[in-house]
């Protein structure tokens, strides 16, 4: 693989990263609310809480330089 395949595959596992650890503060969210104000009987009393938007960084970055990471090893055939 190529150093922009690299990259894109860096970018995506970073972006993953984000969206889970979002998804995870949104249902701990839900489920803090839910112990405070009990399940929600209707749609409009759910739309009267409306879950947060969460922005959650990745714990880590792509690297900079692709050329000094190690290289996955090819599988034995």
């Amino acid at each position: 693989m190529h150093n922009r395949g690299l990259e894109r595959a860096a970018e995506l596992a970073v972006e993953i990263g984000e969206a889970q650890r979002r998804e995870i503060a949104e249902m701990d969210w839900l489920i803090d609310d839910i112990a405070q104000n009990g399940v929600c009987r209707h749609p409009r009393e759910a739309d009267a809480r409306p879950v947060p938007v969460f922005d959650e960084p990745a714990d880590r970055q792509c690297p900079g330089d692709l050329d000094d990471m190690p290289r996955p090893r090819k599988a034995r055939q």
